[in-house]
């Protein structure tokens, strides 16, 4: 949230406008899936060893703004 002063000039003259900006809710959601796959090898002493054959992630981020909005004033003509 803030204030914003803007000075200008028109066919009228100088003018001065105040803005009031509220920048909204934020929400963020973010997901990671994973997925990993492993295959048991036979070890020439007998043992199994676990042995990764793929390993992968991903991740997915969305952001959603609600209310964000400006509260504009009328123009002030500076005489």
């Amino acid at each position: 949230m803030g204030i914003v002063g803007t000075l200008g000039v028109d066919d009228q003259g100088i003018w001065m406008q105040s803005s009031l900006v509220f920048d909204g809710i934020k929400l963020t959601f973010t997901a990671v899936i994973g997925a990993k796959v492993k295959k048991e090898v036979l070890q020439k002493d007998g043992t199994v060893k676990e042995v990764d054959i793929i390993d992968g992630e991903s991740k997915v981020e969305i952001e959603i703004t609600m209310l964000e909005h400006t509260f504009e004033s009328d123009k002030f003509y500076l005489k």
